[in-house]
């Protein structure tokens, strides 16, 4: 369990369309945010997006840890590193 891992979980969209968006991220149990720019984000830009949807674990500092592949990949490198 990530929680139990201090792990924050934060989806950020890459959406242009308010309404999709708030559609798509209701049943997520995470932070959700998108600020609407599509590819031109910043975030995209920041932490080099090409595709989607791309996982980046950073730390508390926004300092990228890891690029997993896969949520499997994600919990793996939790377990083993944290």
């Amino acid at each position: 369990n990530w929680q139990e891992k201090n792990v924050e979980v934060v989806f950020i969209a890459l959406e242009n369309n308010i309404e999709e968006f708030v559609n798509f991220v209701k049943p997520f149990p995470w932070v959700s945010s998108s600020t609407f720019k599509g590819w031109d984000a910043k975030a995209a830009k920041d932490y080099f997006i090409h595709s989607t949807p791309t996982l980046i674990m950073v730390d508390q500092n926004n300092k990228i840890l890891k690029k997993p592949i896969s949520i499997e990949h994600a919990n793996a490198w939790i377990n083993y590193n944290l």
